[in-house]
């Protein structure tokens, strides 16, 4: 008897009745898991540092319509800082100083619903690099949405849009509007 393979069985967790909890619960095989040591899991929230010239202002998820503002800051040292034109759409970029130290004030409202990444481009003077690129990037969600689950530190909800704007955009409300122009046509086909 002694001659036969032993068969590695997989461990798994049971209950105190000695059901199986679940098959997530149960390991690789014995002879699995040096491979599955071997391979690098993927790692969430990695930061990507910005190039050299380059600044990311994550906002995180906002809600579609609504006008936000965040702080920014610019490299050590600089002396004056311009922001150049062109901007992007829906946005007021200023330059402000605390207490002798120069940073960026932006304010967004975003209209669409979706992916927002938008950059400008602003002049430093005081510093070796010329040209400060700043990327802007948020995720929006729709008005219906729900509350968003993440903010990040730093965001200030400056203007909140008036829910009767949306409310007119409303599914139900197309619906109503839609029947009526439907029940005024048929009225004027008939004299």
């Amino acid at each position: 008897m002694d001659d036969l393979p032993t068969i590695d069985r997989p461990t798994c967790r049971k209950s105190s009745s000695g059901r199986r909890l679940s098959w997530a619960d149960q390991a690789p095989p014995l002879s699995a898991r040096p491979i599955a040591d071997e391979i690098p899991l993927p790692v969430e929230d990695v930061d990507v540092a910005d190039r050299p010239g380059e600044v990311t202002l994550n906002l995180g998820i906002l809600r579609q319509g609504n006008t936000y503002g965040v702080t920014g800051a610019l490299p050590d040292g600089i002396t004056s800082a311009e922001v150049l034109t062109p901007l992007p759409d829906g946005m007021v970029v200023q330059v402000k100083a605390d207490d002798g130290v120069l940073s960026l004030w932006v304010e967004t409202t975003v209209m669409v619903e979706g992916r927002l990444r938008s950059s400008f481009v602003v002049s430093l003077q005081g510093t070796e690099l010329p040209e400060l690129a700043v990327h802007v990037e948020a995720n929006i969600m729709g008005p219906r949405d729900g509350r968003p689950s993440r903010t990040h530190d730093g965001v200030v909800l400056l203007n909140c849009i008036d829910k009767e704007v949306f409310a007119m955009s409303s599914e139900g409300s197309e619906w109503k509007r839609v029947a009526s122009q439907v029940g005024d046509d048929d009225d004027d086909a008939n004299p």
